[in-house]
């Protein structure tokens, strides 16, 4: 059957992701001037798989704040155990969030980029983490990447999704 013309189908409904993206001190030391471009660039990369025809109904991913953190700008303690970052950058973000949807202030989900070197429960092969299904829960969506390169786009994508 036809839908009528005035309705729209739910896969041609707009959908949107805003994020707060932090990166902290290591980053911007090894980053430096280029820092704020080159997170927009991985960010980029990755939103391209929010795009694809598979999903049926694109979601695009805005930025809505980019936060770098230094000294003027303290963050959650920063640790290589990765469950432990991830703990304490979801309980840290919470604080930066407003809840009203219509505030350019507000995200809903929050991504911490780091030089540190995160671990698992047996090694150091961990390139990010995140709760999985967690992207409507304002308490725990968020993720945490081991930058590693323009390759930490396709570990961000993954974890924000």
């Amino acid at each position: 059957p036809q839908l009528p013309a005035s309705r729209q189908s739910f896969a041609s409904v707009p959908r949107y992701v805003e994020m707060l993206v932090v990166a902290d001190e290591s980053m911007a030391r090894f980053h430096g001037t280029g820092l704020r471009r080159y997170l927009l660039t991985v960010l980029a990369t990755a939103a391209r798989s929010f795009r694809h025809g598979s999903l049926g109904n694109p979601v695009e991913l805005r930025v809505t704040r980019l936060v770098v953190l230094g000294q003027d700008t303290p963050g959650p303690p920063v640790t290589s155990n990765a469950a432990q970052m991830l703990r304490n950058f979801c309980q840290w973000q919470k604080g930066l969030n407003v809840p009203d949807e219509d505030s350019p202030l507000h995200f809903d989900t929050a991504i911490f980029f780091t030089r540190q070197d995160l671990c698992g429960a047996a090694t150091c092969d961990t390139l990010g983490m995140a709760d999985v299904g967690t992207v409507c829960d304002p308490e725990r969506s968020c993720a945490i990447v081991e930058d590693d390169g323009l390759q930490s786009a396709f570990t961000a994508a993954p974890e924000l999704g």
